[in-house]
């Protein structure tokens, strides 16, 4: 089993889920967006020094892009959208995020994020199928999201 959870790190919600994990010595992916940890105000510096002991706690940080942009109406932002957030992960955490969720539906396990790893340049991105995750490479012509139609909102 893995368990994930998205769109953070939320400065309520992520330590109490990081305790309760600890407690039960469990290890998570934590898919945040970049927007959340780039600016220097308070929060922001909080939300970098959760990332840095999320990832000292052996917790995976991944990637949920920059902007949480819906990739399947913004294909042409995809590679800015998961390089920025890379960069700024790789920054707050001192650990290249090697998994990237697509927001949206986007179907991450149908395509690969191709990042070009600077440690590790030979590491091929392989999807893993049905839930959105793939693990990513550094830029190089991404292909377009295969895209899920998105649920109607009650």
């Amino acid at each position: 089993m893995l368990l994930t959870f998205d769109d953070g790190p939320d400065l309520q919600g992520t330590p109490l889920i990081m305790d309760e994990l600890d407690r039960r010595r469990l290890k998570a992916v934590f898919f945040v967006m970049g927007q959340h940890i780039v600016r220097n105000r308070p929060e922001d510096l909080a939300r970098r020094d959760l990332l840095r002991k999320l990832a000292v706690h052996g917790h995976h940080v991944g990637n949920h892009t920059m902007n949480h942009k819906d990739l399947c109406r913004n294909p042409g932002a995809l590679a800015e959208e998961v390089d920025h957030a890379a960069e700024i992960i790789t920054y707050a955490t001192g650990v290249r995020p090697l998994l990237f969720r697509s927001p949206y539906g986007a179907a991450a396990g149908r395509w690969i994020a191709r990042w070009q790893s600077a440690t590790s340049p030979k590491s091929a991105g392989m999807p893993i199928r049905g839930n959105g995750v793939a693990t990513a490479r550094r830029r190089s012509s991404p292909m377009s999201p295969t895209c899920w139609p998105t649920p109607a909102r009650p």
